[in-house]
């Protein structure tokens, strides 16, 4: 998409060399197999044109015969990527004769080609790592869960801001000290080294590990419920291990809410069920039998014929 004109003949007037490279820029992009650029797109590897106005046709065979500018050398500049070998950019060397190029030339055009390939394929790599670090700092930034690195001997590595608003301890601060120290009180430091100790003894750190429900600490004192997901991954050849952290908090206090809601329906439909049996025994053991009270009746005059 872009050109530019290198020229050590300073007898030549520049001016034709400038409309040139206003016509390749004019011209650019060069879809494949199109003029001497084309050319190394199509073919991929360095390639000697004899007469290069020929393979301009249209394009810029005017130029580069103003220019006198006979045989050309094609040098494309590949790199590497996930759907295959891509050319990059695609160098353009010409002469004012036509002959042929000699075995040297050959050489340093094959040298300059696997240099700038090299640049091409560390910017590239550069550029995918720069993505990964940019998404896993959204993820890690903007998270509501402490996400929290820690190493085999649980030294804090990371900490996000998400762990800071938690536990009210700076990333400052955490780096660099066990996670068991930082939060996790006496009472659950056992069940924290248990984890971590079934991670260590195993060939490969187990992957499909439980949550822990746990308490934690905040720097204030506090102890609060939190879920804690683990997960291991390697890091050259060290394993390390990622902590997920929620807090549940109110996630608990509903399930306790619910319980004891529960708890007094359940107790109040005892009770219930416990009056209406004595309303029932009472009804029955005060109930006078038909016959009786037919006789009582008539035994007072209170029915006539």
């Amino acid at each position: 998409h872009a050109s530019n004109i290198w020229n050590q003949e300073s007898s030549l007037h520049p001016k034709k060399f400038k409309l040139l490279r206003e016509k390749t820029m004019s011209l650019a992009p060069l879809a494949v197999g199109e003029g001497v650029p084309g050319v190394g797109l199509k073919l991929e590897h360095i390639e000697w044109i004899m007469t290069a106005a020929g393979k301009e046709q249209q394009l810029r065979a005017s130029e580069l015969n103003d220019c006198k500018l006979r045989s050309a050398l094609v040098v494309p500049i590949t790199a590497k990527r996930s759907s295959g070998t891509r050319v990059m950019a695609v160098l353009e060397f010409f002469c004012f004769s036509t002959v042929r190029p000699s075995r040297n030339t050959l050489d340093v055009a094959m040298q300059v080609s696997m240099v700038l390939s090299g640049v091409f394929q560390r910017q590239l790599a550069q550029k995918r790592l720069a993505k990964k670090q940019n998404w896993s700092e959204l993820v890690l930034n903007s998270t509501p869960n402490a996400i929290i690195t820690i190493t085999q001997d649980d030294k804090v590595v990371n900490w996000n801001p998400a762990a800071v608003k938690m536990f009210g301890i700076t990333a400052r601060e955490a780096l660099g000290r066990p996670l068991a120290k930082l939060i996790i009180p006496e009472g659950s430091q056992a069940k924290h080294a248990a984890a971590l100790e079934a991670f260590a003894g195993e060939p490969h750190p187990m992957t499909n590990v439980p949550d822990l429900e746990l308490s934690a600490r905040r720097a204030s004192g506090e102890e609060f419920a939190i879920s804690m997901t683990i997960r291991p991954f390697q890091s050259g050849k060290v394993w390390k291990f990622v902590a997920f952290i929620s807090d549940i908090t109110k996630h608990r206090q509903e399930e306790e809410a619910l319980n004891t809601a529960k708890q007094i329906a359940e107790a109040g439909a005892k009770q219930t069920a416990m009056y209406l049996e004595t309303m029932k025994t009472e009804v029955n053991a005060r109930a006078i039998p038909i016959h009786e009270l037919v006789h009582t009746l008539v035994g007072k005059g209170r029915i006539e014929d």
